[in-house]
């Protein structure tokens, strides 16, 4: 289950591991978990391939606005938002 909203922390720390999740899952301190657990990491991770995908591809309007609200109810504010679009095109 997701743990929360996506917050710029949690976007630093997915950046931080350049989106691997085995590096996240074995290298993570203490702290790290604190911030971010493995449902939040994927739900970041859904949310920047979504991004992406949007960005490389022609997709339907229906996917579009479906990325859209489940960026509007899992990210914390529009800095999130900003950061999590930023890491998408990576």
């Amino acid at each position: 289950m997701f743990n929360g909203l996506i917050t710029v922390e949690m976007l630093r720390l997915y950046g931080r591991y350049k989106g691997d999740p085995d590096g996240f899952s074995r290298a993570r301190n203490e702290a790290e978990m604190r911030i971010m657990v493995d449902c939040d990491w994927n739900k970041i991770n859904e949310l920047v391939q979504r991004i992406s995908l949007e960005n490389s591809v022609p997709v339907a309007e229906s996917f579009r606005a479906t990325t859209a609200r489940m960026i509007e109810e899992h990210v914390f504010n529009e800095d999130a938002a900003k950061q999590l679009r930023e890491l998408a095109k990576l």
